[in-house]
């Protein structure tokens, strides 16, 4: 399920809808919650929204996630 989520995350940030890839990226963190991309994309999309205190949380946990972005 992870992989087809943030396949469909990708799809629909691409295509600029990133309310659904909002939606698909946090299932995909759900299904296997050390997904660090998955974080750092919810964070992209907060920050395409123009959300900016979403999206600095969610590059804060993806970076203690995997220091070495």
């Amino acid at each position: 399920m992870q992989k087809n989520e943030f396949n469909r995350a990708e799809e629909n940030f691409q295509a600029q809808n990133f309310h659904s890839a909002l939606n698909h990226y946090y299932n995909a963190k759900m299904a296997q919650p050390g997904f660090y991309e998955a974080t750092m994309y919810l964070g992209d999309c907060y920050y395409a929204m123009e959300v900016m205190d979403s999206a600095i949380l969610y590059f804060e946990e993806a970076a203690k996630m995997y220091p070495d972005l």
